[in-house]
């Protein structure tokens, strides 16, 4: 009987060593939430994309890049963040969470930090991670008819979660057509 006790703790143990305390396992429904929350075009994390715009047009300057990609650190932007703080964002079921502020970066509501994303280039793509996204809809940005823009910016993460699949753009871009279309009804709806 110890023995057979011994083995089952001693198995539970190695079980529970593979898993971290801090992993969390969420329920499927809570996954798809958490997935809403990320791709939701006006209402997810990338409401970000609307004060990361609207930041960098007040202050350029603030802008520098890490890198050869798009990735960027914005002075002062995490304090003008949290100045708008609480930043809700929803599903499109309507489910709410918050973002998080935490050491310096903005986390999602899963506790990944987001990765803040300025175009450079100018030639119609946003690229982090080996990761390279059009700027408007369209695989080909340029396909779009009539589409030119002047400035573009975005967000993404530093590995992809697991609810989000790897055909699924992790990458959400905002140019200035969509921003200048959406800014009034976006920014109203987090005040």
């Amino acid at each position: 009987m110890k023995i057979i006790l011994a083995l089952l703790l001693m198995s539970g143990l190695a079980v529970a060593a593979d898993t971290p305390p801090q992993t969390v396992i969420p329920r499927p429904e809570a996954m798809r939430q958490l997935h809403g929350m990320w791709v939701n075009g006006v209402y997810g994390c990338d409401v970000l994309n609307y004060y990361l715009y609207d930041y960098t047009d007040q202050h350029p300057e603030s802008v520098k890049f890490l890198g050869g990609d798009d990735i960027a650190t914005v002075d002062g932007f995490i304090e003008y963040l949290r100045s708008k703080s609480p930043i809700i964002v929803k599903d499109e079921n309507g489910n709410k969470a918050c973002l998080i502020f935490y050491n310096g970066a903005v986390l999602t509501p899963w506790g990944q930090e987001i990765v803040f994303l300025v175009d450079r280039k100018k030639d119609g793509y946003l690229s982090a991670f080996g990761e390279r996204a059009s700027v408007n809809e369209y695989k080909d940005p340029w396909q779009k008819g009539g589409f030119k823009y002047s400035k573009a910016v975005g967000i993404t993460l530093k590995s992809r979660p697991t609810f989000i699949q790897t055909h699924e753009r992790l990458l959400v871009p905002l140019n200035d057509e969509d921003y200048n279309r959406l800014k009034e009804t976006v920014l109203k709806g987090q005040r």
